[in-house]
């Protein structure tokens, strides 16, 4: 709501203000509660990765985070099938590779793996714009032009879309890009995160300024 006053001169009513508090504290409880639990993790940590594969993909990592504009947010989304919740993860660096922002959520059920990934991008972006983020590369694995493809099997995907290119013009710029999942490890341990704990909406913040 600060970043909303200052950069887009919005001012809110007393009960918005009110509400808004409440769900902003909610939040900031739960961030806390899943960063004492799992504090012995970084943003990047992932077990499954070993040492050498590791250092190689968080190399490559900040190589991209490096080339980008502003800033730069790994989306990533986890799908077993459609009766069971999705997940989602996201993470934004700074163009130093300084972790900004990051969020994670166990969603409804969704019908498809590439919706969930439609939706993490759509959440993420939603987020970003409302904390004031304005020039930021968002990274996927699967290439935007994939989901694109899909507008007219699926009429969800096409929602998703029409959502994701309203947000764009909320941004002074934005660009989206396909990477490796192997590079993806940082937004995929969160959304597993998000499985393995079935955690709501988390949003937690670092100071990089």
């Amino acid at each position: 709501m600060r970043n909303e006053l200052l950069f887009n001169n919005k001012k809110w009513s007393i009960s918005d203000t009110t509400n808004k508090a409440i769900i902003d504290q909610q939040q900031w409880q739960e961030s806390l509660k899943f960063n004492e639990e799992n504090s012995r993790l970084s943003p990047g940590y992932n077990h499954h990765q070993k040492p050498k594969e590791l250092l190689d993909a968080r190399t490559e990592l900040r190589n991209i985070i490096k080339q980008t504009h502003d800033y730069c947010c790994f989306v990533d989304g986890s799908w077993t099938s459609s009766t069971e919740c999705a997940c989602i993860g996201w993470l934004l660096y700074n163009n130093n590779a300084q972790f900004a922002l990051r969020g994670m959520a166990s969603i409804n059920p969704m019908p498809t793996a590439l919706e969930a990934e439609a939706e993490v991008l759509r959440t993420a972006m939603i987020h970003m714009k409302r904390l004031g983020y304005k020039k930021v590369t968002s990274t996927l694995f699967h290439n935007i032009k994939r989901i694109q493809k899909h507008w007219w099997e699926h009429s969800s995907i096409s929602m998703y879309l029409q959502d994701i290119l309203r947000l764009t013009q909320d941004y002074d710029q934005v660009t989206f890009s396909k990477i490796p999942r192997v590079v993806n490890f940082v937004a995929d341990n969160l959304a597993k995160n998000a499985r393995l704990n079935s955690i709501g909406l988390v949003i937690s913040w670092n100071d990089v300024s």
